[in-house]
């Protein structure tokens, strides 16, 4: 194996770039390779809260603690429960004041930061794995849904569920759960709906039912509604709204 190494991430989210800029650091030659034709085409989900035994711990190791620190929300971490019958709302706490325990942050804005910290080369946009098979000299050849190939000599997932480095260590494919999440957002939110949520988080338990609210920057909020559904009564409501799989 050469050295340094030819090292490739395939998946361009928070995994993949922060052990991007961590190997980036420690002098090593490292492409990540996303999907996305950009950083901006799509929103990244809702919020994130690092701990500081964990994600603060990588964050440290990649030289951006201080960045994160700077605009990770403290007052996120609040945690409230609504009672699914009467509505009460049971509102919790997160720790004394200034504690960076596990405050959150935006996943767009913890890309952003990432991404800001690399070279402007390191991420190979629109690029979709689509195999990836043995090589000469103990080297992995990659090949991509735009008809690229790209050889490495070590390969890092960090694609997901739906993983295609896996096949390579593994058989083992993804199986439903039987709960399905759906993410919608509510970009102004009322007042009333606002001082229910509270600065963090709401989550409200039902039986095979669940709603999560996250208040996110800019005051945005994320919801997720969770369902406890056969699969076949789930793929039938989506076909019929129109809605991909």
């Amino acid at each position: 194996m050469p050295h340094p190494p030819r090292i490739a991430i395939i998946g361009g989210g928070p995994a993949g770039l922060t052990a991007a800029l961590i190997l980036h650091r420690g002098g090593h030659r490292v492409s990540v390779y996303e999907g996305e034709s950009s950083g901006q085409q799509r929103t990244q989900g809702g919020t994130l809260d690092l701990h500081e035994d964990s994600g603060q711990v990588a964050l440290q190791r990649a030289g951006l603690l201080e960045a994160f620190r700077a605009v990770a929300r403290h007052e996120g971490q609040e945690a409230r429960v609504g009672d699914p019958w009467s509505g009460a709302i049971t509102a919790g706490g997160f720790g004394p004041e200034g504690s960076m325990d596990k405050p959150e942050i935006d996943r767009g804005d913890l890309r952003q930061l990432l991404l800001d910290a690399l070279p402007a080369d390191a991420v190979q946009w629109g690029h979709c794995l689509s195999a990836m098979e043995p090589a000469d000299a103990g080297r992995h050849s990659l090949r991509f849904a735009n008809g690229v190939q790209a050889e490495a000599d070590i390969v890092i997932g960090a694609d997901g569920a739906w993983s295609k480095v896996r096949a390579a260590l593994s058989a083992c494919q993804p199986l439903p759960t039987g709960i399905t999440f759906f993410e919608g957002w509510i970009a102004q939110p009322a007042a009333d709906i606002a001082a229910m949520v509270g600065q963090g988080s709401l989550f409200c338990f039902g039986g095979e039912e669940a709603l999560f609210v996250q208040r996110n920057s800019g005051d945005r909020f994320c919801v997720y509604a969770a369902l406890k559904r056969p699969s076949d009564w789930l793929d039938a409501q989506i076909t019929q709204q129109g809605m991909r799989a």
